[in-house]
């Protein structure tokens, strides 16, 4: 039985083998005409040929993708790295510009106030609260800053020291509710007395004291410190009248000053240690 089956199957075989031959020798004569072969070929073919070709193009397409993502990752790399030198270059100018500001400040103070020994300072913290107005400075008695001293910028008064550290001091500036220290209308020569006022500190002024009630003090004087006091010298602009009015009890005149220094923005102040006294 079994040779019978494989008899049968060597003759089918045999038969495919002989009709793809005829199908050849026709297709030999008529070269203009598709065989049936070839046609049966084509049909098995062709879904794997499109398939094929499909592959090829996604591969073509990853690896095209993945060049232009190395590309980019190289890109961004040489981007971040530039960008932190360009930053470390805007870092070292800005630096470099606090420093020439500092020392142009230093010249500036120095040469028009040559009477003046003086200790340049960095503010190293702000004032904080309602009540006080102080702020801190990097250096203390390690440079002969002494309590009472009188602190500057170019602008004119800042105010005084009121505490020192041996590398800090405490400042007491210029609108703190207990501030006081002599003051003079540098138009009349008029003495009188500046004072901070709890109020008038929140709104970033202090108050003239003491005037008499026939000065000729009238809105936009300039007042600057009298020398009165063995720490104060004579003629630091504090600042410009603002206001005018009556004091309580109508013995005298008082007035609101607006002064030159803005003390929130301070970060460099000047320590007056020592100073020619005028006379």
């Amino acid at each position: 039985m079994r040779s019978f089956f494989r008899n049968r199957l060597i003759i089918a075989v045999l038969i495919v083998i002989g009709v793809v031959v005829l199908f050849s020798v026709i297709s030999a004569y008529a070269p203009g005409t598709a065989t049936p072969v070839a046609n049966v070929a084509s049909a098995i073919t062709s879904p794997f040929e499109k398939a094929f070709s499909w592959c090829a193009e996604g591969i073509g397409k990853l690896f095209s993708y993945i060049t232009e993502f190395d590309s980019l990752k190289l890109e961004n790399e040489a981007l971040k790295e530039e960008l932190l030198e360009k930053e470390d270059l805007i870092r070292k100018a800005e630096k470099y510009k606090e420093e020439n500001e500092k020392l142009r400040d230093l010249l500036n103070i120095t040469r028009d106030n040559e009477q003046f020994t003086l200790e340049m300072c960095d503010v190293i913290s702000r004032p904080d609260g309602d009540f006080s107005y102080t702020f801190t400075i990097d250096k203390g008695s390690n440079v002969g800053i002494e309590v009472g001293d009188t602190v500057i910028v170019s602008e004119g008064y800042v105010g005084y020291v009121c505490e020192v550290g041996l590398n800090w001091c405490n400042v007491l500036s210029v609108i703190d509710s207990g501030l006081s220290v002599g003051g003079q209308n540098v138009r009349t020569k008029e003495s009188m007395m500046c004072e901070g006022d709890y109020a008038l500190m929140r709104e970033g002024k202090l108050k003239l004291s003491y005037v008499p009630l026939d000065s000729s003090l009238y809105v936009g004087d300039e007042i600057c410190t009298s020398g009165l006091g063995d720490n104060v010298p004579h003629g630091i602009m504090v600042g410009e009248v603002a206001a005018v009015s009556i004091a309580p009890g109508g013995g005298s005149m008082q007035a609101e000053i607006a002064p030159y220094v803005d003390v929130n923005e301070l970060t460099l102040v000047f320590v007056i240690t020592d100073f020619v006294k005028e006379g």
